[in-house]
């Protein structure tokens, strides 16, 4: 037992030794795929945030291209040549947007009044009412909404604030990102040469629009400085100041949110090839799970907005290389669980072995003692004149003769369990009567049968078809089959039932008791050898665990099978196919 257990344990150390071994190479092989596929699918999601950013550049470009003078009903551009006479146009701003994303263009006069392109000064309404305007044009909700806005607007200032920690690492990073980026960074006040009558223009609300002025042409230096960000929900407010001839005006627009978020995610991903393997959540929304999630701050006047780009594994980006690992990895998983599983089944299965053996050592000792102890007692007794009466004798004489014969038994079956393992020459087969052949079989062991007050039933049909079967191979498998019957069922109903009939094409001989049974559990192993269901210590039952086990080589030896089941009537029944004789 104690070289059994050494054996155990070394078989489990080396089972966990080799799936130790083998787990941290294939996590090692995965991690380094894992880490290069997700810096690669990183550079994707860097190259959408690049195209968000251009787009956010793109948008700001164009309202900084946009002439400070637009922001009312009326205006006179800047490169007017006719400066005695300025033609006045109306402002691209005074009509509705068609761009979703934006609510209004407002501007906020020195005196600190509101006003909005789309609704004309006093001046300008006459000249706007001949052009077709209507109080109705104007969007009283829009000017509602950023009136509003603009309440929570941090007061304007001379200097732009200097950027704070986080925006400062937007920035840098913004650098690294794309020229888009670095030049919306650079931005800086922008000094316009204006006329001052074009000023005037903008500025004056009571004079007469097209009243000339006598200094109109002389130049007026306007600082424009850029646009900064305010977020205030969902909505973006971006707004600027102008500077010029002592006055200030702040100027800006609007934003919807969602509607340029929605925007820019069609307009960088609709229709293109990461469309299906990338979505964007924006400001901390989820979205769909997604095997890698990389997260963007935008830099200034976005920084109020970031997204999250969830991607998935590109086809194209999952190199031959990580696949092959990846299968190298799953087929050395396989192997070294199969390889783990197979060792530890191996030792297991030697150790129960050896455990039978050892078992069968002990059960064949026992057997064996047992009737030769008989035997000699009766012998010696014989021998020595002790046995007064001849009735007497006689049953001594049966005793010693039944107890030679279960010697002789027991003997057989260990002899042709050897002869088994070790495949000895092949049987000789012979063609006869199934009946008759159980009945020669029968004559063998009814005696053993009889003795033990058990009766044998036979049931043979007429019509069977002959049978090609090893005479003694099938002589010592009805013996072993009818002994266990007598062994196993001593307690029960003392009738064996010996059945022929056709099953599968084959002759099939049934031997049933009238016992309890095999547990179901050990249906399985009763035809191994050396088992029984039994712990040797403590079985009430004779045997050596090797009847069942030859009864089964046996008839493979002679080319049938052997089938075992509990009876639903009750007991055990085992049923063997003979092979048919071809004609």
């Amino acid at each position: 037992m104690r070289r059994q257990r050494s054996l155990l344990v070394g078989g489990v150390v080396l089972v966990a030794l080799v799936l130790a071994g083998g787990g941290w190479l294939v996590a090692q092989a995965l991690s380094g795929v894992e880490a290069s596929e997700a810096e690669r699918h990183r550079q994707v999601a860097e190259r959408v945030f690049d195209e968000v950013e251009r787009e956010l550049s793109a948008l700001i470009e164009r309202e900084e291209a946009r002439s400070f003078l637009e922001y009312r009903y009326f205006f006179v551009p800047q490169d007017n040549a006719d400066e005695a006479n300025p033609a006045v146009v109306q402002s691209p701003l005074s009509r509705p947007s068609e761009d979703p994303t934006v609510v209004g263009w407002w501007s906020v006069e020195p005196d600190g009044t509101l006003r909005t392109p789309d609704e004309p000064r006093n001046n300008e309404v006459g000249l706007a009412c001949e052009q077709g305007w209507s109080a109705s044009d104007v969007d009283l909700d829009a000017v509602s909404e950023i009136r509003g806005l603009l309440a929570r607007l941090p007061p304007a200032s001379a200097e732009l604030p200097p950027p704070t920690l986080a925006e400062q690492e937007v920035q840098q990073a913004g650098l690294l990102l794309n020229r888009a980026v670095q030049q919306r960074q650079q931005r800086t006040n922008k000094m316009v040469a204006t006329k001052l009558g074009n000023l005037d223009a903008y500025r004056n609300v009571d004079q007469a629009l097209l009243e000339p002025q006598a200094d109109a042409a002389r130049d007026v230096a306007v600082e424009v400085r850029p646009f900064q960000g305010y977020r205030v929900g969902d909505r973006l407010v971006l707004h600027r100041l102008v500077v010029g001839d002592g006055e200030s005006w702040r100027q800006g627009l609007v934003l919807r949110i969602p509607e340029l978020e929605e925007r820019l995610a069609s307009t960088v991903l609709g229709g293109s090839e990461l469309e299906p393997y990338v979505s964007l959540a924006w400001d901390g929304g989820t979205e769909t799970e997604r095997h890698w999630r990389i997260q963007h701050r935008f830099a200034e006047p976005f920084q109020g907005m970031s997204v999250v780009a969830a991607v998935d594994r590109v086809p194209a980006l999952v190199g031959s290389s990580g696949a092959t690992i990846r299968w190298m990895a799953g087929t050395l998983v396989v192997l070294l669980v199969g390889g783990g599983l197979l060792i530890a089944r191996t030792v297991r299965t030697e150790l129960e072995f050896a455990q039978r053996r050892s078992d069968f050592v002990a059960a064949v000792s026992h057997e064996l003692k047992t009737p030769l102890t008989t035997i000699r007692m009766y012998a010696e007794m014989l021998r020595d004149g002790m046995v007064p009466t001849a009735e007497r004798q006689h049953w001594y004489h049966q005793t010693i003769t039944a107890e030679s014969d279960r010697l002789g038994r027991l003997i057989g079956n260990v002899l042709e369990l050897a002869r088994l393992e070790r495949g000895g020459a092949e049987p000789e087969l012979v063609v006869g009567d199934a009946a008759a052949l159980l009945e020669e079989a029968l004559q063998v062991v009814r005696p053993h049968a009889s003795a033990a007050g058990f009766t044998i039933e036979v049931s043979a049909p007429e019509g069977l078809p002959p049978v090609r079967v090893d005479r003694d191979g099938l002589v010592q498998v009805v013996v072993n089959l009818v002994d266990n019957a007598v062994k196993f069922a001593a307690e029960g109903n003392r009738v064996v039932c010996c059945t022929l009939g056709h099953q599968d094409g084959a002759v099939a001989l049934t031997v049933r008791d009238h016992g309890p049974g095999v547990p179901q559990r050990q249906m399985g192993k009763v035809f191994e050898p050396f088992y029984r269901g039994e712990r040797e210590l403590v079985r009430r039952t004779k045997g050596t665990g090797i009847g069942l086990a030859l009864v089964r080589g046996l008839m493979e030896r002679m080319g049938g099978t052997v089938q075992a089941r509990n009876h639903p009537g009750g007991g055990f029944e085992v049923a063997l196919l003979l092979p048919v004789a071809s004609t």
